[in-house]
Parts: structure tokens; sequence; C-alpha cells
């Protein structure tokens, strides 16, 4: 679709689409922990969630690269805030020494 519609080569469009939601994740699964304990869990996943509400709107009314890019910022901050809380909630629910089933579980509904 890159290639077609936005005329990129493939490696520029595979780059900038993985670098933009890989920096942007990583660097906000950094400053969700203390975010989490500022404000809490809750608000941390509210946040994400609401992080990811214009992506589908970008994406389909995408003029120009830019804004696909955009949109995987926005999921790289969605799931930097609200993946990153589910984990943590998880884990408060279960206790520490069941938490490895909780993460086991967690991670089999997000990419079984």
């Amino acid at each position: 679709l890159a290639t077609h519609v936005f005329r990129l080569t493939a490696v520029t469009a595979a780059l900038t689409f993985i670098v933009a939601f890989g920096a942007t994740k990583a660097l906000t699964n950094f400053g969700a922990g203390p975010l989490s304990d500022r404000f809490g869990r809750k608000p941390v996943l509210l946040a994400g969630w609401s992080a990811a509400l214009p992506v589908p709107l970008l994406l389909i009314w995408a003029p120009r690269w830019g804004w696909v890019i955009l949109a995987n910022v926005l999921l790289g901050i969605n799931q930097g805030l609200a993946w990153s809380m589910t984990v943590n909630m998880k884990i408060d629910l279960v206790g520490p020494v069941r938490r490895g089933l909780a993460m086991g579980l967690n991670e089999a509904a997000g990419y079984g």
C-alpha cells in the first residue's frame, strides 16, 4: 500500500513504520511506571486507550505518509501505556506468587 499509494520504497515504508511505533512505545514504556506511580494505573490505562481513538480516522483519511506515521506514533503511545498497565494490573490482582501465570495468560491473549 505504501509503495502504491504514497510512492515509497518498500524499505523506507517498513523502516519508518517500524521505527515510529517501536521508538514511541519504548519511550512511553519508560514513562509509564512513573506516571502510574503518580496518577494510578487506571488513569494511565484510560490515557493509553484514548491515544488510540483517532488512529482509524487518521489511516482512513491519510493524504500523506506522515499521517500513517502519526497514527503509528499514537499506537506506540497506546501500547506503551495500555499494555504496560494491563500487565501491572494483572500482577496486582494475582500477587507475586502467580505473576508468571498472569503474564503468560496476558501474552497468550495478546499475541496468541
